[in-house]
């Protein structure tokens, strides 16, 4: 990874505890000296012949538009026994609520169906709504992914997410293989789109379908200012938006917002930062951000988990995400929400027919 880190670290360490992460180490290095930016420039290698196209700024409003009060974006993850007669009626059930839908590849490290493949279908049955897919670094070459930014083309996908990508664990080991992280991803993906080449200059695409390209954005890293300098880095290869881990209370918005407006001399409506919300449903969950990303989670949602109670959890989860959008209005511009329920399309459906009634 020439860019920077990946999403994962914390402090010194790796999301492998057992391992060190080295850009982080050289940039508490190198902060020592004031240098600390000189690591946060878009770095191609030596393979991407064209190297002096600077992609123009386009801004996802200019793109999405509803006649809501908020545009409803529901995370997709593939179920494992997934055929195509229960992906249509998932489909039916999510854009019943939803006007966007984005399909994961392979959280954690898990092989599930491609979501090009799911994405296409998805496209051709409902070509109205808004709908992408996210691609990683991880396990595929460049030549690969240049194929699959070619297939959603062709589609007609309307957005690509592109992440470096989870380690993968297995039996106490982690592995993967990167040839290139999300900066270059995000740059190759606009040579394409908008040049028609490929990394090494090749005519690849003539087609008038476009792609919008986004970035994740984790807000809760520690130290928090590589991931800011990230954002500089994205929208330099050319990213159009980006979608932050889960939200919890406006406090995280607002650290967010002040990292981006000191370091970066942007204001939050100068970005275009879709708000990720999702329920907690399990102590196995609230364990897992409160220990290991260091989410600080509100108390009526803790509380409202020791019930016990399925719907009750997910009715004070709305009620709550409900005062947060109500909070963090002077915040976001864009009122766009992506809700990611950890592949429990029920809880997902339930909680966008909630919000629904109320925007």
């Amino acid at each position: 990874m020439l860019n920077g880190p990946c999403g994962g670290y914390h402090k010194e360490l790796c999301e492998d505890l057992r391992l060190g992460c080295v850009w982080i180490e050289a940039f508490n290095r190198l902060r020592e000296f004031g240098k600390e930016k000189e690591l946060f420039k878009l770095k191609l290698d030596s393979m991407f012949k064209i190297r002096d196209y600077k992609p123009p700024r386009g801004r996802l409003r200019d793109y999405i538009y509803s006649r809501n009060k908020v545009f409803l974006i529901y995370e997709y993850v593939p179920k494992k026994d997934l055929d195509l007669e229960m992906l249509e009626n998932d489909l039916k059930q999510i854009f019943g609520f939803y006007e966007g839908l984005d399909i994961v590849q392979n959280p954690g490290g898990r092989p599930l169906a491609d979501p090009l493949a799911l994405a296409s279908i998805a496209k051709k049955l409902y070509p109205d709504k808004k709908i992408g897919i996210q691609i990683t670094g991880r396990d595929y070459d460049r030549d690969g992914l240049v194929s699959h930014i070619l297939a959603a083309l062709s589609t007609g996908i309307d957005t690509i997410v592109a992440t470096t990508g989870d380690l993968k664990f297995h039996e106490k080991r982690s592995y993967g293989v990167w040839d290139l992280d999300s900066p270059r991803i995000i740059y190759l993906i606009r040579l394409i789109n908008d040049l028609g080449r490929d990394y090494a200059g090749r005519r690849v695409y003539s087609g008038k379908n476009k792609i919008l390209v986004g970035g994740s954005l984790n807000p809760y890293l520690d130290p928090l200012e590589p991931e800011i300098y990230k954002i500089k880095v994205k929208l330099e290869a050319g990213a159009y938006f980006f979608i932050t881990q889960p939200i919890f209370n406006k406090e995280t918005l607002e650290k967010l917002f002040s990292y981006i407006n000191r370091i970066l001399w942007l204001e939050p409506r100068d970005l275009d930062i879709i708000v990720a919300v999702s329920p907690i449903l399990d102590e196995k969950t609230l364990k897992f951000l409160r220990e290991r990303s260091g989410v600080k989670i509100p108390e009526r949602l803790i509380r409202s988990l020791k019930n016990n109670d399925r719907r009750s959890i997910l009715e004070d989860f709305v009620s709550h995400v409900i005062d947060l959008l109500t909070e963090v209005e002077d915040l976001i511009e864009n009122k766009i929400l992506y809700i990611s329920s950890y592949g429990d399309l029920e809880a997902g459906l339930f909680i966008a027919e909630r919000l629904k009634q109320v925007f």
